[in-house]
């Protein structure tokens, strides 16, 4: 019922962020996983009884099995868990790579790129790149400019807006905007070389004239406050794109200044850019709550402060540990491989639960068995089976879908490691310390 529940809680998390697609995966795979609390609680115990009635040797092998591996790794890490002086340096190097793991978060930059996610064979791609090359762009964008006062078509105001414009084709390719049909007009009649504005508001009033109203309409309000700047781009990564805005924001804000001038850049692509700058925050914040959600809600059901937290220091790390493989590895941080972390907190704090729970049974004698010997297997194959899980997503064609499985399997294993070696040494220290104040009060 508890590891049911934290995993729930684990992917239900996700729907703390600001990006639409990540709320429902959060929301559908909160629901599977409840679902199959139900269907575990209610089927699992009606199909080992029909299929082993009676204990057999089979069950007596497995139980082998699990004591060999148990006793492995009992004696492999009894050095660093047993050992009294040995205990804080391991604390310590938890603590400070789970630390320093978080730390990564700060440095990463979301980075959404939807044909990055795609094999470069697929014969999508090869489209796209076949008009990329032979076209300014598949992307576009509208840079609004506006006026509160007067007409954006003044002489000064247009040649700002011209301006602006030729700095969009310098960082994107490809603009269009009024100045052009205007600029064009000017020098059909004036023979002028210059690609410029015509020096008076009037002439500019006559050019438009010989245009088609409802083609000007596009790119000119009626009431002459507002124009758009149609920008045509290469480019599918967020973070050049955004670089690339910034970068032009910038440079209008010099052009405008004193001018009474404002820019606003829209677009599908924008917006999709600007829901991707959220997701550092709203994944650190997730992750946060996840946290304390846990912590609390494993506190009312030992009902224990401190085996709430206890619960939390082993997951902690395989969770962090995500963030810094997406930096070591220079993985693009998209909401793929962003819900990785809370994911494997959510699947990995079960076996931590179980060790837990192991632990108290053996604390009020109800089992003598050492806790290793005892959960060893259980423990071992969950992460065995649930990686592999996440590993079939590496025969995908899309790269977001294979880095989260990558992700998955690599913080489900750093889980194990801490769950073997965390786990009992946070026990025993708990065990010791209880041991203490219960000598304490008894004197």
């Amino acid at each position: 019922m508890l590891t049911g529940t934290t995993t729930a809680i684990g992917f239900g998390s996700n729907v703390i962020g600001a990006i639409p697609f990540i709320q429902d995966f959060a929301l559908a795979t909160t629901i599977g996983m409840m679902i199959n609390l139900v269907i575990t609680i209610v089927l699992v115990p009606l199909l080992l009884a029909w299929w082993f009635p009676r204990p057999t040797a089979r069950i007596a092998s497995i139980g082998q099995r699990s004591r060999r591996l148990g006793q492995f790794l009992e004696r492999a890490t009894r050095p660093l868990v047993a050992t009294p002086r040995r205990r804080k340096p391991v604390l310590a190097a938890v603590f400070a790579l789970t630390g320093l793991s978080l730390a990564t978060i700060i440095g990463l930059t979301p980075s959404i790129d939807p044909i990055a996610m795609i094999n470069r064979q697929a014969q999508v791609v090869q489209d796209i790149d076949f008009f990329q090359a032979r076209m300014t762009g598949l992307n576009l964008f509208y840079a609004v400019v506006e006026t509160n006062s007067g007409s954006l078509l003044e002489p000064d105001r247009l040649e700002r807006l011209a301006a602006l414009e030729a700095e969009a084709k310098g960082l994107f390719g490809s603009a269009v905007s009024i100045a052009d049909y205007v600029t064009l007009t000017h020098r059909a009649f004036t023979g002028a070389a210059a690609a410029s504005p015509p020096p008076a508001l009037e002439a500019t009033e006559q050019y438009l004239l010989f245009h088609d109203l409802g083609e000007l309409r596009h790119f000119l309000a009626d009431e002459r406050q507002q124009a758009l700047i149609l920008v045509r781009h290469p480019y599918f990564d967020s973070r050049e794109i955004n670089r690339r805005l910034e970068l032009l924001t910038s440079r209008a804000a010099t052009l405008f200044a004193g001018s009474g001038l404002s820019l606003e850049v829209t677009g599908q692509n924008i917006l999709v850019n600007r829901s991707a700058e959220s997701l550092v925050e709203s994944q650190f914040i997730s992750f946060v709550a996840l946290l304390v959600v846990t912590a609390l809600f494993l506190a009312a059901a030992f009902r224990s402060l401190a085996v709430g937290l206890i619960s939390l220091i082993p997951n902690v790390l395989p969770g962090a540990f995500v963030f810094a493989v997406i930096a070591i590895l220079d993985l693009p941080f998209n909401p793929g491989t962003g819900v990785a972390a809370m994911v494997c907190f959510g699947i990995a704090v079960d076996d931590t639960i179980h060790m837990i729970n192991a632990h108290m049974l053996r604390t009020t004698g109800e089992t003598d068995m050492p806790l290793l010997e005892e959960q060893a297997l259980a423990v071992t194959l969950t992460v065995t089976c649930v990686s592999l899980a996440f590993l079939a997503f590496a025969f995908s064609e899309f790269s977001v879908v294979w880095h989260f499985g990558l992700l998955g399997a690599i913080g489900l294993w750093c889980a194990w490691v801490t769950d073997v070696v965390v786990t009992p040494l946070l026990l025993d220290v708990a065990g010791r310390v209880a041991q203490r104040r219960a000598a304490v009060r008894a004197a």
